[in-house]
């Protein structure tokens, strides 16, 4: 009989720890960490496409489970913005005082209840070409170009630049980096700081050796998306321009582009 007893109490205190630990390990679970870091530009901004990553998938959070967005763990309405269904982070010019920042994504389960949060970090970076490219519904690519001229050895190892065509009243920029093999041609209307979407004459293309995408779907439309002027100086100074959207590959899959190039002005061309 007492043998039973032990054995009962045992049983009991195993129950007891096995479902003291699968609290807390549901607790663990509220928290989860975006597996891709994010780049933002310090004049830029970048969309917030939070994901998490499962044992079958990279799932991407749908926004309407987003409860509420958190800078550093506080509300930060100056710095995430809010348009319509999308979310943004932006430096708004200035650099954090924490670099990379920590922008959480509040979540429900759908129903109000059990609540967890996605981290995500992004770093704010200053007179740097980079670019992501995403996955809708998965990983995300970090690139980065060289923003300057050189030469090594008589060879162009890269170059940036950017003029106006006055003839076509259009900018175009063109960025090649000979050592990562990468290469992006901006074009936008105009030789002035704005705002412009995707459009036949305000595009952008990217190849990478082995592949390329741009803002064209398979029948040669535009994609969704905005080429973001925020800096048009006088020949010899700069052309800085930010770019956010949908591009596609020759396979007709797509990714999120966000990204900021900077460019040195040449002359204007007839």
């Amino acid at each position: 009989m007492k043998k039973n007893i032990i054995l009962i109490l045992l049983t009991l205190s195993l129950s007891t720890a096995l479902i003291k630990a699968q609290n807390e390990d549901i607790e663990l679970t509220k928290m989860v960490f975006s597996p891709d870091p994010d780049y933002v530009d310090i004049d830029g901004r970048v969309e917030l496409n939070p994901v998490f990553v499962t044992n079958k998938d990279t799932v991407r959070i749908k926004p309407e489970l987003i409860e509420s967005w958190l800078l550093d763990g506080k509300p930060d309405p100056e710095h995430i913005i809010i348009n319509g269904s999308s979310y943004y982070y932006s430096p708004k010019g200035k650099m954090p005082a924490n670099n990379p920042v920590t922008i959480s994504a509040v979540l429900t389960n759908g129903k109000g209840e059990t609540k967890f949060t996605v981290i995500t970090r992004i770093n704010v970076t200053e007179n740097e070409s980079h670019f992501t490219l995403s996955k809708l519904n998965g990983s995300t690519s970090y690139y980065k170009i060289e923003s300057k001229s050189f030469v090594s050895g008589g060879i162009n190892a890269g170059n940036t630049m950017g003029f106006f065509s006055k003839g076509q009243n259009q900018t175009a920029c063109a960025l090649n980096d000979l050592n990562t093999n990468i290469g992006v041609s901006i074009s936008f209307s105009g030789c002035s700081t704005g705002s412009f979407p995707f459009s036949k004459t305000n595009a952008v293309g990217i190849s990478m050796g082995s592949g390329s995408c741009g803002s064209f779907d398979a029948q040669g439309e535009p994609t969704s998306g905005t080429i973001d002027i925020i800096k048009y100086d006088n020949p010899d100074g700069k052309i800085k321009v930010n770019i956010n959207g949908i591009v596609t590959d020759g396979n007709n899959n797509q990714y999120i582009l966000n990204g900021t190039f900077i460019v040195t002005r040449s002359s204007d061309v007839n």
